[in-house]
């Protein structure tokens, strides 16, 4: 969320947690300037990219359809092991 507010110019910012089968579902969109085309991912989206994987996680970050950003975290209910 930081991102959002320090890069993204955001007017609006939507923050869904929600459980799903074994996951937990984290998911972030705003109505920002988006992710430019062909933009590599900063040192704040790998750094998140990184805490998600080391728990078993997946982080997907992709423009949306009309503009923002969404931001998805799909974490494991159970640690790893």
């Amino acid at each position: 969320m930081s991102n959002m507010i320090r890069h993204a110019a955001a007017e609006r910012c939507e923050l869904m947690v929600a459980p799903a089968g074994e996951r937990l579902v984290v998911r972030v969109d705003d109505d920002g300037r988006g992710i430019p085309a062909g933009g590599r991912a900063g040192s704040g989206i790998a750094g998140m990219r990184e805490r998600v994987e080391s728990v078993g996680g997946r982080l997907t970050v992709a423009e949306r359809l009309g503009g923002g950003t969404r931001v998805l975290a799909e974490l494991p209910l159970e640690a790893p092991g």
